[in-house]
């Protein structure tokens, strides 16, 4: 009851656009779960995920009250921010809304790219400050911890999301490094993804932009949040991915390299 109660005021937004769509409907578009429905596993995750980190940015960067507070430049509805802001915490909402997340990182007074962290970077962060650690100590180890596999990470998501454009299944390990032409063995691949040194040569990194398509600049990129509509995440979710939707990622996938192609020709243009 405590939960539906806090969000209320998003229940009496939706019920006021029914004209334009279902409720269901109104609380998708804005990344969040409707409390009435079942949502689909993976959405309950991401959602779940998100109300975890909130937690933890609570209890790493608490506010004067233990609650969010308002940054004194914001101008936006606070009511609203609020109430999205609970509902984060509550773990109603499955896309945070970039706004929304740059307004509580000024309110607590962090930069808003630790939004940009994985789950495992907050909660590794938290465990060491409660054993002990002082702050600046445990944050410059949790950085240097993320920068050390930043490559890594930003290999797997490639294998996590860029499927075979034909089948719409994912890549392997084997045929990364059957493409390779000897470069990698199936050793060395999976010591890349798993963080270990040495940090992948710029001639490994070539084989992987060319196996899957991607500019050189993907490796330099600061990871960030995802900002994909909300609710063809939703679809993409209820659809149950590869299992029954495998065209879907297809269509994600050409989508991508195409914008990656744009990105590739632009800064060819640009060097030039």
């Amino acid at each position: 009851m405590r939960l539906l109660r806090r969000l209320w005021p998003f229940s009496a937004r939706a019920t006021s656009t029914q004209a334009r769509g279902s409720t269901a409907d109104s609380y998708h578009e804005r990344g969040m779960i409707d409390p009435n429905e079942q949502a689909p596993q993976a959405v309950i995750r991401w959602a779940s995920n998100w109300a975890t980190v909130i937690n933890l940015v609570e209890e790493i960067f608490p506010g004067p009250d233990s609650d969010y507070t308002l940054p004194r430049d914001y101008d936006g509805d606070e009511q609203y921010l609020g109430d999205y802001y609970n509902a984060l915490r509550d773990g109603f909402v499955f896309a945070a809304n970039e706004s929304a997340l740059d307004a509580i990182a000024s309110s607590r007074g962090f930069g808003t790219s630790l939004w940009h962290r994985p789950l495992s970077w907050w909660q590794t962060l938290a465990t060491e400050l409660n054993s002990g650690t002082d702050f600046d100590t445990a944050m410059n180890q949790q950085e240097q911890a993320y920068k050390d596999t930043f490559q890594a990470r930003k290999l797997n998501q490639l294998f996590d999301g860029f499927p075979d454009p034909e089948t719409g299944e994912l890549h392997t390990n084997d045929e990364v490094v059957q493409a390779s032409n000897g470069l990698l063995s199936a050793e060395r691949l999976q010591d890349i993804r798993n963080g270990h040194k040495p940090r992948p040569s710029r001639a490994e990194l070539e084989v992987f932009c060319e196996f899957f398509s991607i500019s050189p600049a993907y490796w330099v990129e600061e990871e960030a949040v995802p900002s994909a509509d909300p609710r063809l995440l939703y679809s993409i979710a209820e659809g149950g991915l590869l299992s029954s939707k495998p065209q879907m990622l297809t269509v994600l996938f050409n989508h991508y390299h195409e914008a990656e192609r744009v990105l590739m020709r632009t800064d060819h243009k640009q060097a030039v």
